[in-house]
């Protein structure tokens, strides 16, 4: 049998998982564009030997990757998380509804 409380829980947690996971992206982002930017400014100003510039330059493009795939689920995510943003309200009715349910199930 489908529990119409379990569901409401589901989504609300999905939904609520979709906010923090956006918002937790963009604070790794700024920080991995900060780090990304204090190895840029360290070989701009620092005479580098080969093994020092392919280290620094394997740390950027760790970086690099890690930030793109960070924006890439970030764009995927944005429409979404617009929208709970938006609409708050919407969370907390889903909330009401479980609690409902859970009254008729019971």
């Amino acid at each position: 049998m489908i529990q119409g409380s379990l569901i409401c829980k589901e989504v609300n947690s999905k939904f609520r998982d979709i906010i923090s996971r956006y918002e937790a992206n963009e604070k790794e982002i700024s920080t991995l564009t900060g780090l990304r930017n204090d190895i840029l400014h360290l070989i701009e100003s620092s005479r580098f030997d080969v093994q020092r510039g392919f280290k620094a330059y394997v740390e950027i493009r760790e970086i690099s990757q890690t930030r793109r795939r960070l924006k890439n689920e970030n764009r995927s995510l944005k429409p979404m998380y617009d929208y709970l943003k938006e609409n708050a309200k919407l969370l907390n009715d889903i909330a009401k509804i479980q609690g409902d349910c859970r009254k008729q199930e019971e």
